[in-house]
C-alpha cells in the first residue's frame, strides 16, 4: 500500500531495537505501555498480523508468571509492525507521552531542561531531600510518576541535584521505526516562488554572485600567503581574520559581536579551497566549484572537524575520527525545488521523519567532546560542562553539522539562505549551533549545476559589472556596472587609471607570483574573466611573461680572499688556463670557485707547492 511504502522491516528489525534495553527497562517503560494495548486489541492485532497467534500462544502459557526477555520484546514489537496499529497503539497514551515519544522520535534524546523549553511539557519536581549523609537539606529533582513510561536515565548520586539531568531517550532502531510510523505517509516539501512578507525583514545571502566575483582574488591571496594550518588541515584563526580583512570577504554576520559567527563565510570559503591540490587546468569560476564540491570535498574536507570548531575537545580527536561521509551530506540536497524558497523548518523535518542518521564523528569518540556552559546559566555562578556522549551526538553533532552545510553550501553559492541571528552565549541552551539562525532556503542555478542536476551553468544573476580587454594597450575597460566592485574583483591583476579603466603591467601582475607555477595559476584565472580568445597584445604579454620565468639558474660557489701581496699567486690565477677555467674573479682580490670544481683546484695549485685546505 502507498501508506506503508516506507515500512519494509519485520518483527526481527523492531526488536533489535528493544534488545538494546535491559529487562528491567523494558518491563518499566515499552511492556508497561504495549500490554494492555495487546491485550485488548488482539483481534485488530490478529488481523493485521496472522502471524502474531504463535506470540500470544506463547504469551498465555506463561500465565501469571513473568515472562522471559525474548517473549516481552516479540509483544513489545507488535504495535509497530504497520502505520495501522500503531496509529491506534499511540492514541491510548497519555497526549504528553505521546508528544514526547513522537519527539524523542524525530530529534533524538533529550534532557527535562531541553523538553520543557522545546515542549513546554515538565518531566520533573524539584524536591527537598533531607540530609541522611548530608549536613544540610537540599533541593533535587524527582522525576513525575507518569513519565517512567519511557525509557528514561536518571543519575543517581550522593551528589544528585538540579544540575544533573533526567535523559528521555529511545534505542536506535526503534528511534527510526518510530520517526517513520509518527510522520504522514507521504512528507512532501512546499516550495514557495515568493518569501513571506516577515521573511523580507530578515538576514539575506545571495552567494552565487558573491563568490564569482570573489573567487580569484580568493585563490591567489591562498596561493601566495597560505595560511597556517593545524595538523589535521584547520586553517588558523589569526589568518582567518587577516584574509576576510584583506579581500574584504562578504560576512554572513558583518556587525556581530559573536565569536562564533565572526568571519564565518570566510573560514568555510578558505576551509574547502585549502583542501585543493592543485587547480584543473583553465577551469572556469563554476567548473572550479564544481570540481571542489564533486572531487575536493568527499575525498579530504571532513565536516565536522570544519564546522563544529566551537565545541571542546574537537581539536584533539583523532584524524580518523572524522568518518568519511560526505558522500551521505550531498545526498541531503537532493529534494530541494530549483528557483523555489523551502521553509527550513519543514525541510528538516522532511529528514528527521525519514530517520536521516549520519555519523560524522565516530560514536566511540564522542565521549572526549563537550559543551562550554556559562555560570550565568547554572544554578551556581560556576560554568558547567555538557557532555555529548551518550545520548546527544544527534541534537549536538549530526544536525548543527548538517545545518552548518547550508552555510557552507551558500558560503559558495550554491544555496540562497534568509537567516536571523541565533544567541551564542551559551551553546546547549540558548541555541543548540551557530547555525541556528536558518529561516528559508533556495538552490541556485549554481547549486543545481555543481550537484548535477543540470548539466551546463545558465544563470539569471545579473552581473554587478562588465568589462572588457584592450586590444592595443594592456589595458581593462569597464563597460557597464559599478567600478568599485569591480576593482575589488581584479584587484590581484590591474589597477585603476581612471574613471572607467585599468592598467597593468609586468610588475604589477608578477607581484603575488613567487614561482612559474604561480605565474600559470594567474594567467589562467585572467583567462577564465575574459571568455574566447584573448586580444594579440594580451597573448603576448603573457607568452613574454612565461618565456621570461626563471631566467637565472642558481648554483653553488665558495668564495677565496687572496693575499694581495702574493704576487706570484696572484699571477698564476691570472695566466695558468686551467685555473681560468674553473675561477672567477670578484672584487677585493677575490675568487669565486663553484663547490663541484673545489677539489680539482686544489689539485692544480698543489702542483705549484700551494697546499689548500
Amino acid at each position: 500500500m502507498q501508506e506503508d511504502a516506507k515500512i519494509s522491516w519485520k518483527m526481527a528489525d523492531v526488536a533489535e531495537g528493544f534488545e538494546e534495553l535491559n529487562k528491567n527497562d523494558l518491563t518499566q517503560s515499552f511492556w508497561r505501555m504495549v500490554t494492555p494495548f495487546a491485550q485488548d486489541e488482539r483481534k485488530l492485532i490478529l488481523r493485521e498480523l496472522p502471524s502474531a497467534s504463535a506470540i500470544y500462544r506463547e504469551w498465555a502459557s506463561y500465565g501469571n508468571r513473568a515472562p522471559q526477555k525474548s517473549l516481552m520484546i516479540k509483544v513489545c514489537s507488535l504495535p509497530f509492525m504497520s502505520r495501522k496499529l500503531y496509529q491506534r497503539f499511540i492514541a491510548t497514551l497519555d497526549p504528553e507521552i505521546k508528544t514526547l515519544l513522537e519527539y524523542i522520535a524525530l530529534k533524538g534524546p533529550l534532557h527535562h531542561m531541553m523538553i520543557e523549553k522545546e515542549l513546554g511539557i515538565k518531566t520533573y519536581e524539584k524536591v527537598i531531600m533531607d540530609g541522611e549523609i548530608h549536613r544540610f537539606r537540599r533541593e533535587s529533582l524527582s522525576l513525575v510518576p507518569k513519565f517512567r513510561i519511557l525509557p528514561v536515565q536518571v543519575p543517581f548520586s550522593y551528589y544528585y541535584g538540579t544540575e544533573n539531568r533526567i535523559v528521555f531517550y529511545l534505542p536506535k532502531r526503534l528511534q527510526k521505526v518510530i520517526a517513520i510510523l509518527s510522520a504522514p505517509a507521504d512528507v512532501r516539501l512546499i516550495s514557495l516562488p515568493e518569501l513571506p512578507a516577515d521573511a523580507k525583514k530578515l538576514k539575506v545571502i545571495h552567494g552565487e554572485e558573491l563568490i564569482l566575483r570573489e573567487l580569484p582574488g580568493l585563490i591567489i591571496f591562498l596561493n601566495n600567503k597560505r595560511p597556517k594550518l593545524s595538523k589535521k588541515g584547520r586553517p588558523n584563526a589569526a589568518s582567518i581574520r587577516s584574509l576576510g580583512k584583506k579581500l574584504a570577504i562578504t560576512e554572513f554576520y558583518p556587525d556581530t559581536k559573536q565569536k562564533e559567527l565572526l568571519f564565518m563565510r570566510t573560514d568555510m570559503l578558505a576551509s574547502l579551497l585549502l583542501q585543493l591540490d592543485d587547480l584543473p587546468n583553465n577551469a572556469s569560476p563554476p567548473d572550479l566549484i564544481k570540481h571542489l564540491f564533486r572531487k575536493t570535498y568527499p575525498l579530504h574536507f571532513r565536516s565536522a572537524l570544519h564546522l563544529l570548531g566551537y565545541i571542546n575537545g574537537i581539536s584533539n580527536l583523532r584524524t580518523p575520527a572524522f568518518r568519511s561521509v560526505e558522500y551521505s551530506s550531498t545526498e541531503y540536497f537532493k529534494p530541494l525545488h530549483h528557483k523555489e524558497w523551502i521553509k527550513h523548518e519543514d525541510w528538516e523535518y522532511y529528514h528527521q521523519s525519514s530517520a536521516l542518521h549520519i555519523d560524522f564523528i565516530d560514536a566511540y569518540e564522542l565521549n572526549r567532546l563537550e559543551l562550554e556552559i556559562p555560570g550565568e546559566f547554572s544554578s551556581s555562578s560556576f560554568s558547567t560542562t555538557l557532555s555529548i556522549s551518550p545520548h546527544f551526538g544527534q541534537k549536538f553533532v549530526q544536525w548543527p553539522t548538517l545545518r552548518g552545510h547550508l552555510f557552507l553550501f551558500a558560503a559558495w553559492g550554491l544555496l540562497d539562505l534568509v537567516y536571523e541571528e541565533p544567541n551564542c552565549k551559551a551553546i546547549g541552551i540558548t541555541s543548540d549551533s551557530p547555525y541556528d539562525g536558518v529561516k528559508y532556503l533556495r538552490m541556485t542555478a549554481l547549486g543545481a549545476y555543481v550537484l548535477g542536476y543540470t548539466d551546463a551553468y545558465e544563470s539569471n544573476v545579473a552581473q554587478p559589472f562588465e568589462l572588457g580587454l584592450s586590444d592595443d594597450v594592456l589595458s581593462i575597460l569597464l563597460t557597464a556596472g559599478d567600478m568599485e566592485l569591480a576593482s575589488r574583483a581584479i584587484a590581484s591583476f590591474a589597477r585603476p587609471a581612471g574613471s572607467k579603466r585599468f592598467q597593468t603591467n609586468a610588475d604589477m601582475f608578477l607581484q603575488d607570483c613567487n614561482t612559474a607555477k604561480d605565474l600559470k595559476q594567474k594567467i589562467d584565472l585572467f583567462s577564465t574573466l575574459f571568455p574566447g580568445d584573448l586580444p594579440a597584445n594580451w597573448q603576448a604579454f603573457f607568452r613574454e611573461l612565461s618565456q621570461k620565468a626563471n631566467p637565472l639558474t642558481e648554483e653553488e660557489f665558495q668564495v677565496f680572499s687572496i693575499n694581495p701581496n702574493d704576487q706570484k699567486l696572484l699571477q698564476l690565477l691570472a695566466q695558468d688556463e686551467q685555473i681560468r677555467e674553473i675561477c672567477s674573479k670578484a672584487e677585493g682580490y677575490r675568487i669565486l670557485v663553484r663547490i663541484k670544481d673545489f677539489k680539482r683546484l686544489q689539485k692544480l695549485l698543489r702542483a705549484y707547492g700551494y697546499l689548500v685546505e
